[in-house]
């Protein structure tokens, strides 16, 4: 009988075990180093998230600071002392503001994880804001209560409920208090007697009382309240563009007795201030009243409020305007 002759396939399945291994080992390796590269990116892309709301974080706590005291735009030293590598999560952040053809730019660069990354905001003042209040009468966050007033006369717009409201620059009349009037503590007003009348700007660091029989050509500026409760026969005329009372706190003026004031009342206590004229009798205010709270005139008698739009014409200083945002953008670190 004839053998017939049979071929191995032992080599061609070795060689064939072989390629799949080497080709599920590439394969494997191509698989881990796209893994590895894609967790990179992420990790990167994560930290680039970080660093980017670290820039953001700064920014705005710089702009509320600047929101609040606008003063602090031209002030290159307290960003230098408040904002110079502020530590922060995983890194930290650094805020400068310049100023060009009455622009600010605030630059906020943050760094964590070897990597640096910078945003930056515009701002402006919004100086029409600053007049547009000024052209009011009585500009007041709060209410107007004049229930139960008698002989009441306003002259002049009157806005309640009002938002943009503005804030004092106490550090600027400290600045410009005439000498000896920049006073550290609580100060009373007295009768010094005929020909004796205060005169000038004053700071008081504190609280303020006026008593009866005082006459001031001038301005009171105080960090605290302002109170003439219950006294007579007082006068205070600001000399322009100086305002006539700048309070921190409260301006009391309940169950007073004949009292005149010629320019602008502003009483603040972080914008909710009351200006309590209760009672009064025969109050005479020309010029402008701004507070943050209420203006309470209840069961006052024969009041009269007049406009005075020399004001808004020459405003006066130390009162800030409002921040208003422009563009933003993203760029490399300075």
């Amino acid at each position: 009988m004839k053998k017939i002759k049979t071929t191995s396939n032992k080599g061609f399945i070795l060689i064939a075990v072989v390629f799949v291994m080497v080709t599920s080992i590439l394969m494997m390796s191509l698989y881990i180093n796209i893994t590895l590269n894609e967790k990179a990116l992420s990790v990167r892309d994560y930290h680039e998230k970080q660093v980017f709301w670290l820039a953001e974080a700064g920014l705005e706590k710089s702009l509320n600071a600047a929101i609040d005291a606008p003063s602090l735009l031209t002030d290159s030293q307290y960003w230098v002392n408040n904002f110079t590598d502020v530590p922060l999560g995983v890194g930290t952040y650094t805020v400068r503001v310049t100023e060009d053809s009455g622009v600010h730019t605030f630059a906020s660069t943050a760094t964590a994880h070897e990597i640096t990354m910078t945003i930056y905001q515009s701002a402006g003042i919004d100086t029409d804001s600053l007049s547009d209040l000024f052209s009011y009468v009585i500009y007041v966050g709060g209410k107007i209560d004049d229930k139960g007033a008698t002989n009441l006369t306003v002259t002049g717009d009157q806005m309640e409920g009002a938002t943009d409201l503005p804030t004092v620059n106490f550090s600027y009349f400290k600045g410009v208090a005439d000498a000896g009037q920049d006073i550290s503590g609580n100060y009373t007003f007295s009768d010094q007697g005929p020909g004796t009348d205060y005169s000038g700007v004053w700071f008081v660091d504190g609280g303020v009382i006026v008593e009866s029989d005082v006459t001031i050509d001038g301005s009171i500026i105080a960090t605290g309240a302002i109170e003439m409760r219950g006294n007579s026969n007082i006068t205070i005329t600001a000399t322009s563009p100086n305002p006539a009372l700048v309070a921190n706190g409260n301006i009391d003026l309940k169950n007073t007795l004949n009292v005149t004031i010629f320019g602008l009342i502003y009483a603040g206590a972080d914008m909710e201030g009351n200006l309590d004229v209760k009672e009064a009798v025969n109050l005479n205010i020309t010029g402008v009243i701004i507070a943050g709270g209420n203006f309470d005139l209840k069961d006052s008698d024969s009041a009269t409020i007049t406009y005075d739009d020399s004001i808004v014409i020459d405003p006066p200083p130390g009162f800030e305007t409002i921040i208003c945002l422009r563009d933003w953008r993203q760029g490399e670190s300075p």
